[in-house]
């Protein structure tokens, strides 16, 4: 199995976590990572080598350097440009056939060999469906209807995405749409191929709204289309395979101090047996006005606070952001 992650020094060591999860879960399976970084620490490559070692795997280091990466993305506060380093790993991989990507922030649970297999040889790239409200779309050019998949877990097939000439593609989306970008590398793979990937199950990609809130108040806060079933929810979160420690208003994440993250268990566990065990937990310093107005909101009645939260988030933001495009 090829395993793909991206980080700079910031988020080296829950990507360790991250690894160690896959490790432990996948002994049996011959692993490559491929970690294309930016300004990680000789300390902490010889921490990820040592990992690797022990577990009897491979890895490959990649600077960020060594890609060309569209010159229209640019770095920001929130967004560091190696997070868009997932979209032009084909300029630096091309000994393999397939690819899986994953977020720092995910934890594996189980065996993941099922990804590998004919099951998803079909599309170029596949991922788990997002809960994206419509304005998000149409900000990026995409129909309402169609799916919009979670950046976090993708898999790709190494051949048929370069066939889909991904470089002049997205400079020719961020060209039109560069302005409008809420979720960094998610809107872009969103918006440029939102017609040309698959599904993986749900179980793939199990983001912190799916454990940390029932359907009824998904759709309150998202209002999605396009998105999993109740159904498919129920079965995903009582059978995870990969937990993505996405934000929301409700939980902290795992290794910010005092988190109540249902999953924090499972970070904990891996952390322990990680070189970065006695790491303190963060915490955290400032808050984006986004945030504020959430915790703001949620001291309200639950059913109030979802529905006040689902009108900002699905209408007011994305407003502002369809905006503020036209004055950048």
């Amino acid at each position: 199995m090829n395993i793909l992650y991206t980080c700079d020094d910031n988020y080296v060591w829950q990507m360790g976590i991250s690894l160690i999860s896959l490790f432990e879960n996948n002994k049996d399976s011959k692993i490559i990572i491929y970690l294309i970084h930016s300004n990680v620490t000789q300390s902490n490559q010889k921490k990820l080598i040592e990992i690797v070692n022990k577990y009897n795997k491979s890895i490959v280091f990649l600077s960020l350097d060594e890609i060309n990466i569209c010159p229209l993305l640019k770095e920001n506060g929130r967004w560091p440009l190696v997070c868009y380093a997932r979209l032009f790993f084909h300029h630096v991989i091309k000994d393999c056939d397939r690819l899986l990507y994953l977020d720092c922030d995910t934890l594996v649970l189980s065996n993941i060999e099922e990804l590998f297999s004919d099951r998803y040889s079909k599309f170029a790239i596949y991922g788990a469906k997002d809960f994206i409200a419509n304005f998000y779309k149409k900000l990026i050019g995409m129909p309402v209807e169609a799916s919009n998949i979670n950046g976090g877990v993708l898999l790709f097939n190494l051949k048929l995405y370069c066939e889909l000439s991904p470089d002049s593609r997205i400079f020719s989306f961020i060209t039109k749409y560069g302005n409008r970008i809420s979720y960094a590398d998610q809107d872009v793979i969103n918006g440029t191929f939102w017609n040309e990937f698959g599904f993986l199950e749900a179980k793939y990609n199990v983001m912190s709204i799916m454990r940390c809130f029932n359907y009824s108040e998904i759709i309150k806060l998202k209002h999605p289309r396009g998105g999993y079933s109740e159904q498919e929810v129920n079965k995903a979160i009582s059978y995870p395979c990969i937990i993505h420690f996405t934000g929301n208003y409700r939980y902290t994440r795992p290794w910010i101090h005092n988190s109540n993250h249902p999953y924090k268990d499972y970070f904990e566990l891996y952390k322990k047996i990680s070189p970065w065990s006695d790491m303190p937990m963060m915490k955290i310093l400032s808050e984006k006005s986004e945030v504020t107005i959430a915790k703001t909101i949620r001291k309200l009645p639950e059913w109030l606070s979802c529905n006040l939260l689902g009108f900002f988030y699905c209408y007011v933001r994305p407003l502002k952001i369809w905006i503020l495009s036209f004055v950048k």
